[in-house]
């Protein structure tokens, strides 16, 4: 399978005044740490309510400041 969701993703990160390095490595470590079906799951988490960030995704961004 591939994450065909992770141009998207940074795109509407970088799109939310993210540096691009900073969305970058976040989307490393996703790749890195989470299985491909907890990514889309996360993805519809996020759908369905953006302020409700999942640990994975803090987790990620803790990494990569």
């Amino acid at each position: 399978r591939t994450r065909s969701g992770l141009g998207r993703k940074r795109a509407s990160c970088t799109s939310a005044g993210s540096p691009a390095a900073f969305c970058g490595c976040v989307i490393d470590e996703l790749q890195a740490n989470v299985s491909y079906d907890r990514f889309v799951e996360i993805d519809q988490e996020l759908a369905e309510n953006p302020d409700d960030i999942p640990t994975e995704l803090t987790d990620a961004a803790a990494a990569c400041q």
